[in-house]
């Protein structure tokens, strides 16, 4: 039984032991990921990259598609919605009071048939979005989260 246990000691100690070493490659904030490791191939070790042509032309298209759109998928606070002759000056006054009170904070106008509709903010998660909800609610009654295509901050 003694040797089981000092047997047991020895193995955990034995795994505990080893270091794992790994190469670490720095990349600046828009550089080409894939770029920077291509050039690292054959730099201080065996490393080699293999992948098909596709792959890298699909990376590149991904990258240019990226580059010219900078819209993404994540919500915003439907703080108006209304419909008649009236519609599109209560519209506008409603976003003039929200901007005058947030400034900071990005309001839309919309106009989607037969509705005018105004829309706050650029969240990426809802969480984000509900701590504007929560400080709203007092001032624009009965607001609506929707998820919908947001500007990309570029900070």
């Amino acid at each position: 039984m003694l040797l089981l246990k000092y047997l047991y000691i020895c193995i955990l100690i034995s795994l505990f032991s080893f270091r794992s070493y790994s190469q670490s490659i720095s990349i600046a904030s828009g550089q080409d990921f894939l770029g920077a490791l291509k050039s690292e191939e054959g730099k201080a070790g065996n490393l080699q990259i293999w992948f098909d042509e596709g792959i890298e032309s699909n990376y590149y298209k991904h990258i240019l598609y990226n580059s010219k759109n900078s819209e993404i998928i994540g919500y915003r606070i439907r703080i108006y919605s209304g419909k008649g002759n009236s519609a599109p000056e209560e519209a506008r006054q409603v976003r003039a009071k929200f901007v005058e009170k947030y400034e900071e904070i990005g309001a839309y106008l919309s106009y989607d048939a037969p509705d005018y509709k105004v829309y706050v903010g650029d969240f990426r998660t809802r969480s984000e979005m509900l701590k504007l909800y929560n400080l709203i609610i007092k001032d624009f009654p009965n607001p609506f989260p929707v998820t919908t295509a947001i500007n990309l901050k570029t900070e």
